[in-house]
């Protein structure tokens, strides 16, 4: 398949072809991509779509790529669409800047995303974080094991500064350090959304702890 040129051939494939990958379960090993792209096409006007796990580490980036772009499409086209599982799929930096895009645009419906475990790296967290300035719909965001480190600890903890949707957050296993961590504790001490995080795992340090510290303090809305 050249890039997503044949969209609409696959599109008409899908509603023929009834063995997709599972909408709301995952995948139990990685699937080929023509039977992701089928399963993102059936999942139009649903509310829950997971790909867990269903795109194979030895995949080629450009596979990938082309399915964040499709991703991205349906979310654009899909208000429905609510809950989004896209756990372990090696999207890499690439991925967020996808992603963080389709968070920017007013008709996203999207309230749960779970992006844990796809390499985001620092530049990845810095783009999620950007998106949190001005999404109003995402209640629940899953970063675990992104690697996002200071930096992009840091862009999460401005966001949260802001950002009043958000309930729930899990920063887990993404080394955001001391510096990471202050600034987390300074965000806390003014965010009053935010009502479940874990930062577990992440390295925050003596001050990075006091810092949290203090700021749960003064936070309310934790639990």
């Amino acid at each position: 398949m050249d890039g997503l040129h044949s969209w609409s051939q696959v599109s008409k494939s899908s509603k023929d072809d009834t063995t997709t990958a599972p909408i709301r379960t995952g995948c139990k090993k990685p699937q080929d991509f023509r039977l992701v792209v089928q399963t993102i096409l059936a999942s139009l006007e649903r509310p829950v779509l997971n790909l867990s796990g269903c795109i194979s580490k030895d995949a080629k980036n450009g596979d990938a790529v082309r399915i964040m772009i499709l991703l991205v499409r349906m979310m654009q086209v899909n208000t429905s669409l609510t809950h989004l599982n896209l756990r372990e799929n090696n999207f890499g930096e690439l991925g967020g800047l996808f992603t963080a895009g389709a968070l920017r645009v007013d008709t996203n419906s999207l309230t749960d995303l779970n992006f844990a475990v796809n390499q985001l790296g620092a530049r990845g967290g810095v783009l999620i974080a950007r998106a949190l300035h001005v999404n109003k719909s995402l209640t629940a965001l899953d970063l675990e094991g992104n690697e996002i480190v200071s930096e992009g600890g840091v862009a999460i903890a401005d966001a949260l500064r802001v950002n009043t949707s958000l309930k729930s957050l899990n920063l887990h296993y993404n080394f955001i350090g001391q510096a990471g961590g202050e600034a987390l504790g300074k965000a806390l001490a003014v965010n009053t959304s935010l009502t479940s995080l874990d930062f577990s795992f992440n390295k925050i340090g003596q001050v990075g702890g006091e810092a949290l510290a203090e700021a749960l303090r003064v936070n309310t809305s934790l639990t």
